[in-house]
């Protein structure tokens, strides 16, 4: 889970929380904006994180795993 919030916690999270989002105008005061700012940064990196690793990299390690991928893909030919 920690490579999935590596990935998504600088790209996609700050980009959309800290710079996209007009806090000043939600959270007048500055303390609390800045509180709520990183506060829901880290919430919905978490979240987003989580939810990579359980449909996208668990999935993918299991068909890693699977005996197709350690046997080759195709079934070895007796001769």
């Amino acid at each position: 889970m920690s490579y999935s919030a590596y990935l998504v916690h600088n790209t996609i999270i700050l980009e959309l929380i800290v710079h996209r989002i007009g806090w000043s105008e939600i959270v007048p005061v500055k303390y609390l904006n800045v509180l709520i700012k990183y506060i829901s940064y880290l919430g919905l990196t978490l979240l987003v994180s989580i939810l990579l690793y359980k449909y996208v990299e668990l999935p993918l390690m299991k068909i890693r795993d699977s005996k197709w991928i350690k046997n080759g893909l195709m079934p070895k030919t007796t001769q």
